[in-house]
C-alpha cells in the first residue's frame, strides 16, 4: 500500500508540474496573452519568425519609477499608473503589429486633472547617437473613453535587450497624463516629411557646426532581422564650452544631473538642462559642462523660481568629453537637443525631429536645404551634385563647398536633408538625384525587363517619393517613383536664379 501511495504521490507531483503554469508567459508563435482588468497583448501572425517564450508582467520597479518621474517635466506630466505593463520575448519583433489594449484604471482616471489627457508612455533605448539615454516617449494610441480603454500598435523600435544580461527583449509600458486632451490621431508629425509643423526655434548653437547625429527611429531590417538604432533628437559636435543658447523664451523647468539611483554614477545625459516655452513646448540640452550662474543644479523644479529665459540667451556650455564628471554617457564632445510641442499648438505630444523647425525660412539659417522622403521600406539616398562637381551622398556626406547629410537613413521613409548653411553655398548650377540602393520588398516580377524575376534587379516594387528643394529664397517640390535595383533618377537643377522642371 505504501508502495502504491508513492507512485500516486509522484504521479499528482507530475500533473501539477505540467498543468501549473504563469498564464502570462507563454510558448507560441502567435497569440494573446491577457492579465485581467489590466491588459490584453495580441501577437498576431508574422510578428514572430519563431516559435518562442513571451510574457507579460507587471512591474512596479522603482528604478523605472525614477526614470520616468525624471522625464515627466518633458511632457508636463502630473502622474502615472501605479505600474508598470513589461513585455518580455525571446527575439525581436518583425514589425510594429502586436497590439495593446490597456485599461485605465478608475483610480486613475478620477485624479486626471481638468484640460489633460491620457497618453501611453513606452521607455525606449536610444543608442543610435553620440550616447546611450533610456528614458520614455509616447507612442501613438487612441483611448475609448466609453470602455475605459487605451489602444495602440507596438512598434518594434521599442523592444530592445541591451537593459538586461539575460539576451531577452523587453519593452516597457505606462500611462500618464499630459496637458491637452486624448487625441484619438496623435502621430510623429514631421518624422518622414521634413516640414516643421511645430513652433519656429533658434539654434542651440550660435555659430557653425556639424550634425553627428541625426533624429530616427530605430527600424528592423526584415531580410536579417537587425535593427537600426532609435536617437529621439539632434547631436551637434561642438567643442567642449561652446555656448548653449535658450532656442525660444521660456522659464527654467530643471537644472539637474541624471544618476544611477543604486550608484549614483553619472549616466544619460549628464548634466541637462529643460526649458518650458512660451508656446506649450519644452527642449531638453545634454551633457552639458557647466551652467549658468543663476541656476543651482539639482534642483528638478526650477520653475517654482520662476526663472525665465529669453530666445538666444546662454543658459550653459556644451559637454559631453569622455572622462568629464557632467558628461553621462556621452563617446565624445557635442551637445544633446531635443524639442517637444507637447499638443498645445500641434497634435504631437512626443519628441519630434527639430532641424526643419530650426531651418525655417523665417530664421536664415541656410542658403540650400533639400528634403527627399519616401512611402515605404527601401533604402533610398539623396544626391547633390555641387557646382565644383563634388557630390554629396551617403558614400561622401560633406562637401568641401559646406554642403553636408545629416542624416543617412537606410530604414525607410526618411528623410535625409542636404544643407548649405547661410552663406556658405557657392554660387553655381547644383544637381538633384534619387537613387534606390537597395529594397527589401519582395520582388513580385519582372521589373526591368530582362525575362527574369531576379532578387537583386527585382526587388523593390515602385517606391514613391517626395524631394523638397529650398534654395536661394525658393522653393519647389518634386515628387515621383524610382522602381528598380540601383536605378538612380535626376530630379531637378537649381541655382541662386532659381529651381528647374
Amino acid at each position: 500500500m505504501k508502495r502504491y501511495s508513492k507512485i500516486f504521490i509522484i504521479f499528482i507531483i507530475i500533473i501539477n508540474t505540467i498543468c501549473c503554469h504563469n498564464d502570462n508567459e507563454v510558448e507560441f508563435l502567435s497569440g494573446k496573452i491577457a492579465i485581467e482588468n489590466v491588459v490584453e497583448i495580441d501577437f498576431p501572425n508574422g510578428v514572430f519568425s519563431e516559435q518562442q517564450k513571451v510574457s507579460v508582467d507587471i512591474s512596479k520597479d522603482i528604478n523605472t519609477q525614477d526614470i520616468f518621474t525624471e522625464m515627466a517635466g518633458l511632457y508636463r506630466s502630473t502622474q502615472n499608473i501605479s505600474y508598470f505593463i513589461k513585455i518580455t520575448s525571446e527575439f525581436m519583433p518583425n514589425n510594429d503589429n502586436i497590439y495593446a489594449k490597456i485599461n485605465i484604471p478608475n483610480d486613475f482616471l478620477k485624479s486626471v486633472p481638468d484640460g489633460y489627457g491620457i497618453e501611453l508612455f513606452a521607455q525606449i533605448y536610444q543608442n543610435g547617437g553620440e550616447e546611450i539615454i533610456d528614458n520614455f516617449d509616447i507612442l501613438e494610441s487612441t483611448y475609448d473613453a466609453e470602455s475605459n480603454v487605451l489602444n495602440a500598435f507596438l512598434p518594434a523600435y521599442i523592444f530592445t535587450n541591451q537593459r538586461e544580461n539575460n539576451g531577452l527583449y523587453e519593452a516597457i509600458l505606462t500611462i500618464s497624463t499630459t496637458p491637452g486632451i486624448s487625441n484619438p490621431e496623435t502621430t510623429r508629425i514631421n518624422d518622414s516629411d521634413g516640414e516643421c509643423k511645430a513652433s519656429g526655434i533658434i539654434s542651440p548653437i550660435d555659430g557653425d557646426y556639424k550634425i553627428s547625429s541625426g533624429y530616427q527611429l530605430a527600424r528592423t531590417d526584415p531580410i536579417s532581422q537587425k535593427e537600426s538604432k532609435s536617437h529621439l533628437g539632434v547631436d551637434f559636435a561642438v567643442k567642449v564650452g561652446t555656448p548653449v543658447l535658450a532656442v525660444a523664451d521660456g522659464i527654467i523647468e530643471r537644472v539637474t544631473i541624471q544618476r544611477d539611483e543604486e550608484t549614483q554614477a553619472v549616466k544619460g545625459y549628464g548634466l541637462y538642462i529643460v526649458i518650458e516655452h512660451d508656446d506649450g513646448s519644452s527642449t531638453l540640452y545634454g551633457h552639458l559642462s557647466e551652467s549658468n550662474s543663476k541656476f543651482k543644479i539639482g534642483t528638478w523644479k526650477q520653475k517654482e523660481k520662476n526663472i525665465r529665459v529669453k530666445k538666444g540667451e546662454e543658459i550653459g556650455k556644451s559637454g559631453g568629453a569622455i572622462g568629464h564628471p557632467y558628461s553621462g554617457t556621452s563617446t565624445g564632445p557635442h551637445l544633446h537637443f531635443d524639442y517637444i510641442p507637447n499638443g498645445e499648438i500641434v497634435k504631437s505630444k512626443n519628441r519630434i525631429d527639430p532641424l526643419p523647425c530650426i531651418l525655417l525660412d523665417e530664421a536664415g539659417y541656410y542658403d540650400v536645404y533639400v528634403t527627399l522622403t519616401w512611402n515605404n521600406n527601401a533604402d533610398l539616398h539623396l544626391h547633390i551634385t555641387d557646382p565644383y562637381g563634388e557630390t554629396i551622398s551617403f558614400e561622401n556626406p560633406r562637401s568641401f563647398s559646406g554642403g553636408f547629410l545629416d542624416n543617412n537613413n537606410t530604414w525607410g521613409r526618411g528623410p535625409e536633408n542636404i544643407i548649405w548653411w547661410k552663406g556658405k553655398a557657392p554660387c553655381g548650377n547644383y544637381d538633384v538625384y534619387v537613387h534606390l540602393y537597395h529594397s527589401w520588398e519582395v520582388p513580385t516580377y519582372d521589373v526591368n525587363g530582362d525575362g527574369v524575376i531576379n532578387s537583386d534587379d527585382d526587388k523593390a516594387r515602385y517606391s514613391d517619393y517626395q524631394v523638397i528643394v529650398k534654395a536661394f529664397g525658393n522653393n519647389r517640390s518634386f515628387s515621383g517613383s524610382v522602381g528598380y535595383f540601383n536605378q538612380k533618377i535626376k530630379i531637378t537643377t537649381f541655382n541662386e536664379n532659381g529651381i528647374g522642371n
